[in-house]
């Protein structure tokens, strides 16, 4: 089993203490439990909003016909620039729910 020794504010020790204890009661390794949640649900944040950058970052256009070559790479940075945003939102408030 790891250990970690971490430092937090005093205020956020006092509200993950408190509402530990009314969501788990005063048992025994409550405090363990949670942080293990609180950790494990940051990694799988973290995951989906790296995954979702990185697979829209290999996503690529090819256009029907001849496009003059600035004009073809602003338009590529523009739509991919708007995508990577509205992915981004999605993620973020797909986190939000969880």
């Amino acid at each position: 089993m790891g250990r970690l020794v971490i430092q937090i504010s005093d205020e956020l020790e006092r509200e993950f203490r408190s509402l530990v204890a009314e969501i788990f009661g005063l048992k025994k390794g409550a405090l363990s439990m949670a942080a293990e949640q609180a950790i494990r649900m940051w990694i799988d944040k973290m995951r989906a909003k790296r995954l979702a950058r990185l697979s829209f970052r290999s996503f690529e256009v090819t256009p029907r016909r001849e496009v003059r070559g600035d004009l073809a790479q602003r338009l590529l940075r523009e739509l991919r620039e708007d995508e990577e945003s509205r992915l981004e939102e999605k993620v973020q408030a797909s986190c939000r729910r969880v």
